[in-house]
């Protein structure tokens, strides 16, 4: 009952979040320059015991004095998001995920990469849907995370794209 109420109260928790990104008024958010390198070390240190406890090889690797012009507490929940599904989804024989950040012509870019089953039929056209879940995918979960992703991405006017492979499946997104 204490598992099942911890999974409710994330799920309103998220299509509150997202509802509240998709109707409020974006000057709401307050933006400023932060470094953007500390937000990521802590988030990555957040998420070493899971990936410890699901058997998964996790790495990370961030550019050196990275700064981002955004909202700080939204980026966190961003990379929060990501490495959060990374746990819940990393699969293959070989189980690895990669969070890497670096600066290029100026431009941010959020690498996470992670190792999936070959017979997952994850739809990158319907991923960052809401409520979409992959058709191979048993584990629990709402299918609202990428959709708030999304929105954060929507809001700091960054771009996503999608690439999977026969066993892997990588997001990049940049600012």
């Amino acid at each position: 009952i204490r598992d099942q109420l911890t999974r409710l109260t994330q799920m309103t928790n998220q299509l509150l979040n997202l509802s509240r990104l998709e109707e409020d008024d974006k000057s709401k958010y307050s933006f400023e320059d932060f470094s953007l390198n500390e937000v990521c070390e802590h988030a990555a240190n957040d998420f070493q015991a899971s990936f410890i406890k699901e058997d998964i090889k996790f790495s990370y690797n961030f550019a050196n004095d990275l700064h981002l012009y955004g909202n700080k507490f939204l980026i966190n929940d961003l990379i929060h998001i990501f490495l959060d599904n990374s746990v819940k989804y990393t699969g293959g024989t070989s189980k690895k995920s990669y969070f890497v950040v670096s600066e290029n012509k100026g431009k941010i870019e959020f690498k996470f990469s992670n190792t999936i089953d070959k017979d997952d039929k994850v739809d990158v056209k319907h991923i960052m849907e809401r409520f979409y879940r992959s058709p191979s995918h048993k584990n629990e979960g709402s299918g609202i995370g990428l959709s708030v992703a999304q929105e954060i991405i929507n809001l700091h006017k960054g771009k996503i794209s999608i690439n999977k492979s026969n066993s892997t499946l990588t997001f990049i997104i940049s600012f």
